[in-house]
């Protein structure tokens, strides 16, 4: 949640705005784009999705393709460990009911021992799947990256990021816009859809929208929302209540609620895109919890595209707010663009 003293920086910075608009003139431009297949139905939707934007930007499309192999070997000789220590048990057992000293002995074929022996020892950083992605990443510097999510997991782990696009996601290293793909696509309209939070920094906006128009075809439509949380509302007002007033904080909030969202619409609509992009964007203000005002905006919009904004901290690459929402859309079938700041 926001300090009293950030939030305090927020408003004074809408009270002191000046009104001019700002104009779109530049898109960041989009070189390379890769994607990642993993043999399920949310990497066969990455493939897909990549594929078109490629094809769209004129760009060929590098792909990877993996799978987490280490796990499946773990466990096969976890499984060969337990079936040889289950057959020495029962010999054991056998000698104890029938009073019978038997000495036994596994015999495992050499082959299979240096397997066992391998998958036991600890594993460096350097032979991890995790790490061999993120320097292929950062190598690679792709302007978009495409990969299902979870990514090399099972439909059942639907709605979360995964253990490893928690891993690439947190990299600071890695400076690759990422675009994220469920295994369940919903019933999609033609429209990009750019969330903004009123706490993120300025030019949160301008980002999304330059991002918009860089991946948009000719067809598609732009609606950028604005997220004011009921928690931000409720500390700006009661930050503001002096000790006659304290009990009228209903009047307040109600005061500060449509002083506030009235800001930000008109912030939100101070800027322009350039003639020269043949483009138009609406925007609209929405209050609530980001869990269910995303949900409530996602249904009634149904997106083709859903863009965030992470804005990294010293202390997080993938800012909390921006994961929240990504994992709401892409639990509800949309495909996520998460932008760095």
């Amino acid at each position: 949640m926001p300090t009293d003293k950030k939030l305090e920086e927020v408003e004074e910075m809408f009270k002191t705005a000046s009104k001019p608009n700002k104009i779109i003139e530049d898109i960041d431009v989009i070189s390379k784009v890769g994607v990642i297949y993993d043999n399920t139905t949310q990497g066969e939707n990455a493939l897909r999705l990549a594929t078109d934007l490629a094809n769209n930007l004129n760009l060929p499309l590098k792909a990877f393709t993996t799978d987490d192999f280490y796990l499946t070997m773990k466990l096969i000789t976890d499984e060969i460990k337990n079936k040889g220590n289950e057959m020495l048990k029962h010999i054991d057992d056998f000698a104890d009911k029938n009073d019978v000293k038997i000495e036994s002995e596994l015999l495992v074929g050499r082959k299979i021992m240096k397997i066992i022996e391998m998958m036991d020892d600890k594993m460096r950083d350097e032979e991890k799947l995790s790490y061999l992605i993120i320097k292929k990443l950062i190598d690679e510097n792709f302007s978009i990256f495409v990969a299902g999510s979870p990514l090399m997991r099972k439909s059942e782990d639907t709605g979360t990021l995964g253990y490893y696009l928690s891993i690439l996601l947190k990299e600071y290293d890695i400076h690759t816009n990422f675009l994220l793909v469920p295994d369940r696509l919903a019933e999609r309209a033609d429209l990009i859809l750019g969330f903004a939070l009123y706490r993120q920094k300025t030019g949160t906006t301008s980002a999304i929208l330059r991002r918009a128009l860089s991946v948009k075809k000719r067809e598609k439509q732009i609606k950028i929302v604005g997220l004011i949380e009921e928690n931000t509302i409720e500390t700006i007002a009661r930050s503001e209540l002096s000790d006659t007033e304290a009990d009228d904080f209903e009047t307040k909030l109600v005061e500060v609620t449509e002083r506030i969202k009235s800001k930000y619409n008109d912030d939100l609509m101070s800027i322009d895109i350039s003639e020269n992009f043949n483009a138009e964007f609406t925007t609209e203000v929405e209050i609530g919890t980001i869990d269910s005002t995303v949900k409530i905006v996602l249904e009634r919009y149904k997106p083709g595209l859903v863009l965030v904004r992470s804005v990294s901290q010293l202390d997080e690459h993938l800012n909390p707010d921006a994961e929240t929402i990504a994992r709401i859309a892409l639990s509800e079938g949309y495909p996520v663009f998460i932008l760095w700041d």
